[in-house]
């Protein structure tokens, strides 16, 4: 018995219906490794893409009799090391014959779905061995395999056979008119040698997609629209589609300069713009939206908003996903154990985030995962996990787990769970009377641009609680060869946005008469500087009952108790909320 066949679950034994495969178990976690070759097999079809899902036909049919399963594994790159399963453990009966006397077996998926199945992620590169594997559905002995090859020349493309040898492509980018105002549109144009290869180029400003254009000979163009002002880093990537071994190329970033001549107030993304009555919204000069409020969002990063009262913000990264709850560690870290990461929750809520995990501090490398085997080594020493929060548009969040120390012995830890929990109000501008911004915003301004020269904006600087009714004023300062011209813009700072929990509070304490309850006040955004209570009877208010403690009366037996706490920070607009009530027994 080969001793990776021992891992073979007996879940992969099952056979499938008469026509259908399923994946039953297929994983990462399985473990062949190749036995004697009793023949070749072809695949098809013989060349495509990692879309495509690959039947492959054996020359003839396993040889030994006491064989009654067969089953595909396919080695290379990026796949475990003792192979990774492609197909359901069948039956041979089931299978469809060809006229060689062998079988045709299809795969579980397309190439590109099982790479995605493995982690991390497959990206295909070289040359993969793919068997056909005689056996039984139960038991760990090979029977003699069917071996076939396939050969990536660039991650999506594969031949059968022979490998292929790759074909450099070059990608050049060129951008009309040279210099140009915002509004203005522009034509970008790329050129791909060497003639005869086919496929797409996508155009980008930096990371940002512009659009994409099949290619037509040897070039392929676009036509934006308009750019902002600024300096764009425009680049082509050209993709191949053929022929069979054909390369992806990128040009060489081109610098392109659209010109402005103003100075713009900078606003970050997730706030909220607002006027009244309703009206239109442009970016960049281009209507975007019409209403009374516009929320700034990550696809308005580097662009110029306008609106009524407004003759433009410039959008800027959002603040740091801010840790509401911090992650947590799930699990008793005895070894052989798994801890499982709860990511925490974050404002505004993530919507990607990256692991590292970590012993006594320091990174365990090719762990990224949510879970965590705990190993023979980690006896001892603190396990933790850092959790990166993203989401676009605003700056990554950074918080770590408390530690779980590796132990031969189970130790339970419990943790208490966090109470209902609310997002809080997003920050709103004003603009009804000018631009007003609210405590807590971070705001700033940016120079005006010049010929040749990327805008500079200046480091953000948030609203303090004390600058409520305040004017604040930017300054920007351009030299040229004319003279020195100051340009200055200004803010009026307001309220900051209604004060809310994210943790909501409760009521503690044994709810009989005679016992004394009392408020947890729970946890706030931003946290409140006072707070006061107002105890309620079946939601009336009980007069004079405007502490933190409560001593149940005679009279409460039988009705429920709550209580509405009311709490203020100066600058900010005040919070509410009711716990939810108990009732005296």
């Amino acid at each position: 018995m080969k001793s990776g066949m021992r891992r073979v679950t007996a879940r992969l034994a099952t056979a499938a219906l008469a026509g259908t495969f399923a994946l039953s178990g297929a994983t990462a976690a399985q473990a062949w490794t190749l036995g004697p070759q009793i023949g070749t097999a072809t695949v098809n079809p013989a060349t495509g893409i990692d879309e495509n899902t690959l039947t492959i036909a054996t020359a003839g049919p396993c040889t030994d009799a006491t064989a009654t399963n067969a089953q595909l594994i396919m080695y290379g790159q990026g796949l475990p090391a003792d192979g990774y399963n492609v197909s359901a453990n069948n039956p041979i009966s089931i299978l469809p014959t060809n006229p060689s006397g062998g079988y045709d077996v299809p795969m579980l998926d397309n190439l590109k779905a099982l790479a995605q199945l493995v982690t991390p992620p497959v990206t295909y590169s070289g040359t993969y061995t793919i068997a056909l594997v005689c056996k039984k559905a139960f038991g760990f002995t090979d029977y003699g395999d069917y071996i076939t090859s396939i050969t990536f020349s660039n991650p999506t493309h594969y031949s059968s056979g022979l490998p292929v040898v790759p074909t450099a492509t070059t990608t050049t980018l060129t951008a009309s008119p040279v210099v140009v105002t915002p509004g203005t549109p522009v034509t970008l144009s790329a050129a791909v040698a060497p003639a005869g290869v086919t496929g797409s180029v996508q155009f980008l400003d930096a990371a940002v997609p512009l659009g994409a254009a099949t290619l037509n000979g040897s070039s392929a163009a676009l036509t934006v629209p308009g750019l902002s002002a600024g300096t764009h880093a425009l680049t082509a990537v050209f993709t191949p589609t053929g022929p069979a071994g054909a390369l992806p190329s990128t040009s060489t970033p081109v610098a392109y300069q659209v010109l402005a001549a103003s100075t713009e107030l900078t606003i970050p993304v997730g706030t909220v713009l607002r006027t009244s009555p309703a009206a239109d919204w442009t970016r960049d000069g281009s209507a975007v939206a019409h209403g009374v409020s516009y929320t700034l969002t990550a696809g308005d990063l580097g662009h110029l908003i306008s609106g009524p009262s407004i003759p433009g913000v410039y959008v800027v990264e959002g603040a740091p996903l801010k840790k509401l709850v911090a992650p947590s560690l799930v699990g008793t870290g005895k070894v052989g154990s798994k801890l499982v990461l709860s990511p925490g929750l974050w404002t505004p809520a993530l919507t990607s985030k990256s692991v590292a995990w970590k012993r006594d501090g320091k990174v365990v490398k090719g762990q990224t995962g949510t879970a965590y085997k705990v190993k023979s080594t980690d006896k001892g020493h603190r396990i933790s996990a850092t959790v990166t929060a993203k989401r676009a548009g605003f700056a990554n969040g950074v918080a770590t787990s408390a530690p779980v120390t590796g132990t031969l012995s189970a130790k339970v830890k419990h943790r208490a769970l966090p109470g209902a929990l609310t997002t809080p109000a997003p920050l709103a501008v004003s603009v009804a009377d000018g631009l007003t911004v609210p405590v807590g915003t971070a705001v700033g301004c940016r120079s005006a641009y010049l010929v040749g020269q990327s805008p500079t904006v200046t480091a953000p600087t948030v609203v303090a609680d004390v600058q409520i009714g305040r004017r604040l004023t930017c300054s920007s300062t351009v030299t040229v060869s004319q003279g020195t011209a100051t340009i200055e813009a200004a803010y009026h700072a307001g309220p900051g946005a209604a004060l809310a929990p994210y943790v909501k509070p409760f009521v503690a304490g044994v709810p009989k008469v005679g016992k004394k309850l009392s408020v947890v006040t729970g946890k706030w955004l931003p946290a409140f500087t006072k707070v006061s209570y107002q105890w309620l009877k079946d939601g009336k208010a009980i007069k004079g009952a405007i502490k933190a403690t409560f001593v149940v009366r005679a009279a409460d037996r039988h009705h429920k108790l709550s209580v509405r706490l009311t709490v203020t920070r100066a600058g900010w607009l005040g919070g509410s909320a009711t716990t939810a009530p108990v009732r005296v027994g």
